[in-house]
């Protein structure tokens, strides 16, 4: 148990015990308050009682005051962490994206590679709906989406690729899988375009 779900626990339970303890006393007030005869005791007793039940309503009053607050605590917990998880979900889309992009463009030719792009565009957007999305390794999504474009499928993060697959150089087999979301191609290629990119490489 956490000390802040027992600091709770303890604040309900004196709650509680001041409520009991409070109508207890309330009672025991208005049974003599009716038993009285004298004038001055009727008074006296009159007051306790109005003192006693003023305190009982505090004490509900406070109950729940302090169940709203932790009620409101709840929901904003709950909204921050649905922002974090959106936050988390929209970085690692352009993690993926970015890491299969750069894959289309060593790859495939300019309008091949337009092509694959658009349908990188639908993949990761589906890969995002599935619960989870956030807490699989991002090289996993970007090996699925790549052997779903007929991409060579990356090594696993830190390897290299053994040999040289059919229809690639040895260079972009051996290239290390990445560590990481990759820079842009918009910002890292040249203006001569996409072509002039791969050339350069």
């Amino acid at each position: 148990m956490s000390a802040a779900t027992e600091t709770t626990e303890q604040q309900d339970r004196a709650l509680a015990e001041l409520l009991e303890l409070g109508m207890a006393a309330a009672r025991e007030v208005q049974a003599r308050l009716l038993a009285a005869e004298d004038a001055k005791a009727v008074c006296d007793l009159s007051l306790a009682f109005n003192r006693v039940s003023r305190a009982v309503r505090q004490t509900v009053a406070l109950q729940a005051k302090v169940g709203r607050e932790r009620r409101r605590e709840g929901r904003d917990e709950a909204a921050e962490g649905r922002r974090a998880d959106e936050a988390g979900a929209s970085r690692r889309q352009l993690q993926v994206r970015a890491a299969v992009e750069r894959r289309i463009w060593t790859e495939a030719e300019d309008d091949e590679a337009e092509r694959l792009i658009d349908e990188l565009d639908d993949l990761v957007s589906e890969e995002a709906l599935y619960e989870g999305f956030g807490q699989e390794p991002v090289a996993a999504h970007i090996a699925r989406i790549c052997g779903d474009l007929g991409l060579r499928v990356p090594p696993p993060l830190g390897k290299v690729a053994p040999k040289a697959t059919e229809g690639a150089s040895a260079a972009d087999s051996q290239q290390p899988a990445l560590s990481g979301p990759p820079q842009s191609l918009r910002d890292s290629s040249p203006v001569g375009g996409a072509t002039a990119w791969r050339s350069s490489a």
